[in-house]
């Protein structure tokens, strides 16, 4: 699995630290994965740094993804709190954009980041919603313990999704409502 995400060169180049890292995650998937991520959003530290990191504490995949939310950048760190409150399954970066009204193109390159620490999953592609991703379930329960904005986002998600059937048939009406949230960006279409 280590080889898989750090790449052969990665691994072979530490042999030992990457034993150790799958030691201290206990092989458990998720706690390998979260603690991969981390390795490859920071390549100019040896993998040994980080199999000392991991060792400080990790005993568990609940620990270990405390370990990793807390090292996330401020950006990723808000805007993975944010996607976790909307009520979905899955979440594409238009919707993501929306529910937490950012830009979507910088949402998008957020969500490929929370992709590369394994904190979100990339399900799939579908032609009008693009890329589809979600997060992971131990980790969603782990964010939502923490959110205080839940209704502001998912104000903005339903908004969306009112949204997204205007476009898709501007033949209804839609009634006015108060606290209507507009999108940081007008609703698109995902294009292939």
């Amino acid at each position: 699995m280590l080889t898989r995400i750090l790449g052969e060169d990665r691994v072979c180049a530490e042999p030992a630290a990457a034993e150790a890292l799958a030691r201290t995650c206990q092989g458990i998937p998720l706690a390998l994965g979260l603690a991969a991520g981390t390795v490859v959003l920071n390549p100019a530290r040896s993998l040994a740094s980080h199999t000392a990191l991991a060792a400080s504490g990790l005993d568990s995949v609940p620990a270990t993804a405390t370990v990793a939310l807390a090292s996330l950048p401020d950006p990723e760190a808000r805007l993975l709190r944010d996607a976790a409150l909307i009520p979905s399954p899955d979440l594409d970066h238009l919707t993501v954009a929306a529910a937490t009204s950012a830009p979507a193109g910088r949402t998008l390159r957020l969500l490929r980041q929370l992709v590369a620490r394994h904190l979100l999953e990339h399900t799939g592609h579908q032609p009008v919603r693009g890329d589809i991703y979600s997060i992971r379930p131990r980790i969603r329960e782990l964010i939502r313990d923490q959110a205080d904005t839940r209704r502001l986002v998912v104000q903005r998600y339903l908004d969306h999704l009112i949204a997204t059937a205007q476009r898709l048939t501007p033949h209804h009406r839609v009634l006015p409502r108060q606290h209507r949230h507009h999108p940081a960006e007008p609703v698109q279409l995902a294009r292939r």
